[in-house]
């Protein structure tokens, strides 16, 4: 039997700085990568001589990745920001590279924007919950004006 597999992600990151005087600046970046099970993780079946340790392979391992994006803060910024993820993976779950951002007129508000990046290493992804491993959590100011 012959086995095809098809990987494909997107890496990336961004950054910016705010000098808020003269002589000073804050700078942050956010950045993400993967990369695809090995091949060892794929079909190994055997004793690891490095390792001593019986290996067993799962073929059907895939890069499994998920941004989630929270509003907090005011109530009336919480229901008038929505962000709507736009791109899927293989099995037709969200990724949240790509999303849109919708604000609606409610005047002016503050809150926060909180970024985290779930890993699914033990746990199947479904498209909804978090997973217990977390490569980013990251958490923005908002201001709607």
């Amino acid at each position: 039997m012959r086995r095809t597999h098809n990987y494909a992600s997107l890496s990336g990151g961004v950054g910016g700085i705010w000098r808020f005087a003269p002589a000073w600046s804050l700078a942050a970046n956010l950045g993400t990568a993967w990369r695809p099970p090995g091949v060892n993780e794929l079909y190994n079946f055997g004793v690891h001589h490095g390792t001593a340790q019986f290996e067993t392979g799962n073929p059907n391992l895939s890069g499994e990745h998920q941004f989630f994006y929270t509003v907090g803060g005011d109530v009336a910024v919480q229901e008038a920001v929505t962000i709507t993820i736009t791109d899927q993976d293989e099995n037709s779950l969200p990724v949240g590279l790509m999303f849109t951002v919708a604000v609606a007129d409610v005047g002016l508000g503050t809150g926060t924007l909180n970024v985290v990046l779930s890993h699914y290493d033990d746990a199947p992804k479904n498209g909804t919950d978090r997973s217990d491993e977390t490569d980013i959590d990251v958490t923005f100011p908002l201001t709607v004006q």
